[in-house]
């Protein structure tokens, strides 16, 4: 038998004899965990140990397969979670639009270190609101709806005074309509 390194994470098995080759992958699993420091049996111990190896955003968990703790990035983090390795780095969520903001032109997403926050162009004075630039949220900075207002305000005001005119020329009404 024959092992073939495809990648740092996959192997091709060859099986059979000459001439008669089969291939197949095989799927590798390895359980690993960072050894708790002396007298330290959890994570919370671990956390106070000048060795412990969680990076600043990452939080520590217990492995439950074998004795030891591993290292997740938080959430709004990516990475390998360890100080020693690749560590967390902020996810920009607005880039990746992954957020719930209103998009532009109305709102926009603005990203901080391991979250973001949402904006509206124009404050409608609900700024500081939990929904605040969430998505549907902002108002329109669209005008064009004002001069529409106007001109049914005007029409209705026009329709109001011809029905208090009839009602006081009401012959002079009949025979126009």
């Amino acid at each position: 038998m024959w092992i073939l390194q495809l990648s740092p994470s996959s192997y091709t098995v060859r099986n059979g004899t000459e001439g008669n080759f089969e291939f197949a992958s095989y799927g590798i699993s390895v359980a690993w965990s960072i050894a708790y420091p002396q007298n330290a049996t959890n994570c919370n111990i671990a956390i106070r140990d000048s060795s412990y190896a969680c990076a600043p955003t990452a939080d520590c968990f217990k492995n439950h397969d074998i004795s030891g703790y591993n290292c997740n990035c938080t959430k709004g983090y990516s990475g390998d979670g360890y100080k020693a390795g690749i560590g967390c780095v902020d996810i920009d969520e607005c880039a990746l639009k992954l957020d719930d903001c209103d998009p532009p032109p109305k709102g926009r997403c603005i990203n901080t270190d391991g979250s973001y926050t949402c904006s509206c162009v124009i404050d409608d004075g609900s700024k500081g609101s939990v929904n605040y630039g969430k998505l549907d949220t902002c108002p329109s900075n669209n005008n064009s709806k004002f001069p529409l207002w106007l001109v049914l305000i005007g029409i209705q005001s026009l329709a109001l005074h011809h029905v208090t005119y009839c009602q006081f020329l009401a012959s002079f009404c009949n025979e126009r309509h």
